[in-house]
């Protein structure tokens, strides 16, 4: 049985990476990947490939009646070698020792068993990647690893590609990517990997509204400055499937009301509309890229079935050009039923690190500047993992990463002396949206206040950095409250100051901390991403998520 991902290797020295489940007219659907050179394996892009299968190899050009699209295929009897996912992961492991990832050294074990120092690290980053989601609990019966990896011709900038079968094995690896990231031994791509990130994908999107999307569907990471990527296989599904035609280009704005196929190949997503009845993409930038609920745009071929159910798709060539799915407006609950209504609240609590203040970089750039000054290492994204933590957890997690003899009053000092300087000079920026934001709650005579995991003096501080010291006549810091977020003790505090039963507040959060304390402490819980990647977890407890500061007030106003 032939799966996405799955690479086919041909005896003219061309390998393919599979596209579709199973065969059609007895040929495996695929795009030609690798084409074998003397000085190695060179990766072709889509007009080479294309343009040396016209030339060379006719017979591996194909036009697919199902798809109603133009694409390769190699029948089976021309096959030479099958490359597995899963097989080759496993081999991978057992290279590392009889005990398989628990080896004491993988990294070492694997640059004496494996020829070249470079091959030998990207294959060490992925058996630590492994040893990593095996601790929490994963299976690597049910993942593969795919891309370069796969046929083994990976280089030093070579990304690790994982394949998740299994729906619930892939939900499963993105929630455990996000706590990952939360504790450190992973980071979120930095504006350098976002930017080759998107420059690779060429696609519609604006760079912003691109990383937008990417950050909250939390199936993309750094491990030792290498990204990888998690895909999803169904390898239940059945591979029947409807022919369709196509009827012409389109574009159209409507709700997704279905996102259960949303990482599927191709990706399915169900919208409200009287006569089309889902979006589908092949094209991997627009999987996971909308969540039920929310209004997006696509821009795709409409087609029609044999049986008239018709769907737009976005993917209908490789290039795709003028093809895409982007949301436009993402105020949706996150639970089992989806409303258009915003719901009732009479008070807004809002957090300030990285919601209402862009505090975020000044701490990554002091913190970083007091552990050089000690001899230490931090980087950014180990810096952007602190995020949303009270004192007490980053004080934790640095004895964590810097081993048990770290100088913590050293650091303390030498941090908030840096943080100083710099925003002395620099200043603290105010998020996008909160002033329209609090002219709106103004109007409306809705009363607010601020409720934050910083102490009471470095709170006051900031916001009189920001020029906004007097516009909160209510702050809720850790040092007032016995236990500080996630526990909901900082919002009930907000709540009772306020005068307003807690279950009619609106907390505002940019972390997984202050929606897991908004949701203990029975408020209406608002989640905004921030720079650090989004947990799914997080998007399944808060009860509604939104762009920006900006959106939320839209939401608020309709």
């Amino acid at each position: 049985m032939f799966f996405a991902k799955d690479f086919i290797e041909t005896a003219e020295g061309l390998i393919f990476a599979v596209v579709a489940q199973g065969l059609e007219e007895g040929k495996a659907l695929c795009f030609l990947r690798y084409v074998s050179e003397p000085s190695g394996w060179e990766k072709v892009a889509t007009e080479q490939a294309n343009h040396l299968l016209q030339q060379q190899y006719p017979e591996y050009l194909h036009y697919s009646p199902v798809l109603d699209a133009r694409l390769h295929a190699v029948a089976v009897n021309r096959i030479v070698k099958h490359h597995q996912p899963k097989q080759r992961l496993q081999q991978l492991i057992q290279a590392t020792g009889r005990d398989g990832v628990a080896a004491a050294s993988p990294s070492a074990t694997l640059r004496r068993a494996l020829p070249g120092a470079v091959a030998a690290a990207v294959e060490a980053d992925l058996i630590r990647l492994c040893q990593l989601f095996q601790q929490h609990g994963l299976d690597l019966a049910d993942i593969g690893v795919t891309g370069s990896l796969l046929v083994g011709v990976q280089n030093q900038a070579s990304d690790i590609d994982l394949v998740c079968y299994g729906r619930d094995v892939f939900h499963r690896c993105r929630a455990i990517t996000g706590k990952l990231i939360e504790q450190g031994y992973l980071h979120d791509l930095n504006d350098q990997d976002w930017r080759q990130s998107f420059e690779r994908r060429s696609c519609e999107l604006s760079f912003d509204e691109y990383v937008w999307h990417e950050r909250r569907k939390c199936n993309k990471a750094v491990i030792n400055g290498r990204k990888f990527d998690l895909n999803f296989i169904d390898h239940g599904a059945d591979s029947k499937s409807s022919r369709y035609q196509k009827c012409g280009v389109m574009t159209l704005q409507c709700r997704v009301v279905d996102d259960t196929h949303a990482f599927d190949y191709p990706a399915e997503f169900k919208i409200d509309h009287a006569e089309i009845e889902s979006i589908v993409s092949f094209t991997a930038t627009y999987t996971g890229q909308a969540i039920s609920g929310e209004m997006v745009e696509v821009s795709g071929v409409l087609e029609k079935s044999e049986l008239g159910v018709k769907r737009i798709v976005v993917g209908s060539s490789r290039e795709a050009h003028g093809e895409y799915i982007k949301v436009i407006k993402n105020v949706g609950w996150v639970s089992d039923s989806v409303t258009q209504h915003f719901p009732d609240f009479s008070a807004v609590i809002f957090d300030m690190d990285g919601l209402v203040l862009d505090t975020e970089s000044t701490y990554s750039i002091a913190w970083q500047q007091a552990a050089n000054a000690m001899g230490h290492d931090f980087s950014e994204d180990f810096c952007l993992s602190l995020s949303g933590l009270h004192y007490k957890a980053i004080e934790l997690r640095l004895i964590d990463y810097c081993g048990a003899d770290f100088n913590l009053p050293l650091f303390n000092r030498l941090s908030g002396d840096y943080w100083r300087d710099h925003v002395n000079v620099h200043g603290i920026k105010i998020k996008h949206g909160f002033t329209g934001l609090l002219e709106l709650l103004n109007l409306q005579k809705i009363p607010y206040c601020l409720a934050t995991n910083s102490l009471a003096a470095n709170a006051l501080e900031c916001l009189e950095l920001a020029g906004i010291k007097a516009v909160f006549s209510i702050v809720v810091s850790r040092d007032q409250v016995q236990h500080g977020k996630p526990e909901p003790d900082i919002f009930l505090k907000a709540a009772e100051l306020m005068q307003v039963d807690i279950s009619r507040c609106l907390v505002v959060e940019d972390s997984h901390a202050g929606i897991v304390a908004a949701s203990r402490a029975g408020a209406v819980s608002v989640f905004i991403p921030s720079l650090a990647s989004v947990d799914p977890l997080t998007v399944e407890l808060c009860d509604l998520m939104v762009g920006d500061l900006a959106q939320l007030a839209n939401a608020i106003r309709a």
